[in-house]
């Protein structure tokens, strides 16, 4: 029986070890009282050392992964709730943006009725089930839906203007960038209306940091797509610029009310071309100062140069003028 019993619970480690460890242990305590009971208190010689010796054989048999999981289940449930922790943190997470997502698209079809607004994000709430408390999950409001709606236009330009790679290619630099920028501008065109609001609530000192970083990564990306490589000051000079350009214009194309918004990509125009002239002083301005310095370190080595024995010295102005006059 003891024999029996020993084997059974060597199976079900090598099987189920983290929960047969229990259930074994109280089974070979049960079977070794049986010996004693059978023979009415003594213990035969012989029957004690043979349960330990099954029970020897089958801890040498389970392998040395299948031990260390039996002698490792409280750790391994504690790093067990841990992962679950993190999991239920990350499934939280998604669960929040994903809701955000949600809500802030849906927003978006009510933005021409009520505005840049709070009143469009409870409408977006309604449209998808949800409760308008809901709302609170933006914690700035309506200034994340203009962000949500920048981040996705800027998205669709980027993709948009490289997939014209070929086109542009065998433009000039000048009208690839007035390519660009009046592509971005257009697509404002469907909210013109309700715009002025966007970029006041963008222009509130809160959100400010937030606008900036929009800007800077859609004049990056502009650069990028349009071949720029520029790792040197130039790199940080042709951003400056360019959102100088774009911020203009689009400020322009607010008031603008002539057909196709004609005027406001002639002021896009003007801007470029101002740009590009400004460009062409400064690095004329840069290759003067260049050229000037160079003489002028040319000149101070001509100056410091040693008079030589062989080399006739030139008469000093003192000299001439002390020395008599010769009679003739």
């Amino acid at each position: 029986m003891s024999s029996s019993v020993a084997t059974r619970c060597a199976w079900r480690l090598l099987v189920r070890p983290s929960t047969a460890a229990a259930s074994c242990h109280a089974g070979l305590w049960q079977a070794q009282a049986s010996l004693v009971d059978r023979d009415n208190g003594s213990n035969q010689p012989g029957s004690q050392p043979a349960l330990l010796r099954t029970i020897s054989a089958a801890a040498v048999a389970t392998p040395p992964s299948l031990k260390s999981r039996c002698f490792s289940t409280a750790g391994e449930e504690a790093l067990g709730a841990t992962s679950r922790d993190e999991r239920e943190d990350a499934r939280k997470e998604e669960s929040s943006d994903g809701v955000k997502a949600r809500l802030l698209s849906a927003a978006m079809n009510h933005v021409k009725a009520h505005g840049w607004t709070q009143a469009a994000i409870v409408a977006g709430a309604k449209d998808i089930g949800l409760s308008p408390a809901i709302g609170g999950v933006l914690e700035r409001g309506e200034s994340e839906l203009v962000e949500y709606h920048i981040e996705r236009q800027n998205e669709d330009f980027v993709g948009k203007l490289q997939g014209m790679a070929e086109e542009l290619h065998g433009m000039r630099m000048q009208q690839k960038m007035f390519t660009a920028v009046k592509m971005r501008l257009e697509m404002n065109i469907p909210h013109i209306d309700a715009w002025p609001q966007a970029l006041g609530v963008l222009a509130q000192p809160h959100n400010a940091p937030h606008a900036l970083t929009l800007l800077t990564n859609l004049v990056d990306d502009i650069w990028y797509a349009l071949g720029d490589k520029s790792v040197d000051m130039n790199w940080y000079t042709k951003r400056g610029l360019l959102a100088g350009v774009y911020v203009s214009t689009e400020l322009y194309m607010l008031t603008d009310s002539s057909p196709d918004f004609y005027d406001t990509w002639e002021a896009l125009q003007r801007r470029l071309d101002d740009v590009h002239a400004a460009g062409g002083a400064a690095r004329e301005l840069s290759r003067r100062l260049e050229q000037m310095f160079s003489n002028a370190g040319h000149s101070s080595q001509g100056a410091s140069k040693p008079h030589t024995d062989g080399e006739p010295k030139a008469p000093s102005s003192t000299q001439s003028t002390n020395e008599p006059h010769k009679a003739t």
